[in-house]
């Protein structure tokens, strides 16, 4: 037997923690940026921009076909 979609309310739960990870606060930020103010010669530089999307990815993800599977490479 298949398992049941989730619920709205649990897709809603899982979306306000998706996005409680992508907040933060001034410190953080501050942090991050004397960290990474030396870009590629910084190791938390590589850290902290893995699975983001980068300027020099944007055009190329903006430009995606919705047929494209969310596993390519870019």
């Amino acid at each position: 037997m298949k398992p049941l979609p989730p619920s709205l309310d649990e897709i809603k739960e899982r979306g306000k923690a998706i996005k409680r990870k992508l907040q933060f606060t001034d410190d953080e930020i501050d942090s991050v940026e004397k960290k990474t103010k030396l870009r590629s010669d910084s190791i938390d530089w590589f850290k902290y921009r893995t699975g983001r999307i980068t300027a020099s990815h944007c055009k190329r993800i903006a430009s995606l076909k919705t047929t494209t599977s969310p596993t390519i490479k870019l």
